[in-house]
């Protein structure tokens, strides 16, 4: 894996005018990584059992559960395929599913 600071872009540009005046600017852009999520395998639980599903990531913003909660993790205690959403502070997203049955 190459290190950020080696993959910086520099873009500059010079501007000359009808009188011979010129003006010159310089931008950096260096990538950001996107972010990554894991709320794990699919699973089984038993009734009356819970499994918390977590999507704690670093420098997570929002978490968007299927069902619009918010938090980072959530907890589950019905059949069903759970999906998350992360959005982090420069806009990038991941998202991440599991299915978790329950046995009856």
């Amino acid at each position: 894996m190459r290190k950020l600071q080696e993959l910086f872009l520099i873009y500059w540009v010079e501007i000359w005018d009808a009188n011979n005046c010129y003006s010159t600017d310089t931008v950096n852009l260096v990538p950001v990584s996107s972010p990554t999520t894991d709320i794990g395998l699919d699973t089984n639980i038993c009734i009356g059992q819970t499994v918390v599903l977590d999507a704690t990531t670093d420098f997570i913003r929002e978490y968007v559960w299927q069902d619009s909660s918010g938090l980072a993790t959530f907890n589950v205690v019905t059949t069903g395929e759970y999906i998350i959403e992360v959005i982090d502070s420069n806009g990038c997203r991941d998202f991440d599913t599991t299915m978790v049955w329950v046995n009856e």
